[in-house]
């Protein structure tokens, strides 16, 4: 059962309520990130914006990834943990927000375990899984820094 971990780090110029509130609008999440070939959508969000014990669906090409909100305090920490039904793969993603002068700090740090026969091309999941992280987070930046309204 291999796990990996990967910390992405970067500063957005808005303020932490702004993204915050990205971060738990998941209904307008593919509007802010876009699509790719990894990601369809999320969808079936139970709460919007989210709360401790929402549920949600990411739609991948692996499959469709049950999701469930397990923290969240408000403009500083936002903990997600999605996975497939069958078990063969469990993701845990932690948001933290820090405040800055010019904006905001966040750290997103994924989880990734791999099971059965999904654990035989773990490096490969994690290299798909963290190219669209990257990706989604560059266009989260972009999507809060170019919106007037926030």
């Amino acid at each position: 059962m291999p796990t990996s971990v990967a910390t992405i780090d970067l500063e957005i110029a808005r303020q932490p309520a702004a993204v915050f509130d990205a971060l738990t609008r998941l209904g307008a999440l593919r509007g802010r990130i876009g699509a790719s070939t990894t990601y369809a959508g999320t969808v079936d969000v139970t709460d919007d914006p989210v709360r401790v014990g929402s549920t949600y669906v990411d739609r991948t090409p692996i499959g469709r990834l049950r999701g469930q909100v397990l923290e969240l305090e408000p403009d500083r920490r936002v903990v997600f943990r999605q996975a497939l039904p069958t078990g063969t793969l469990d993701v845990r993603i932690t948001y933290e927000l820090e405040r800055m002068p010019a904006g905001t700090h966040l750290v997103r740090t994924g989880e990734i375990t791999t099971r059965r026969w999904l654990a035989l091309v773990h490096p490969l999941v994690v290299r798909a899984t963290h190219a669209e992280n990257r990706r989604t987070m560059a266009a989260m930046k972009a999507s809060l820094e170019a919106d007037p309204r926030l």
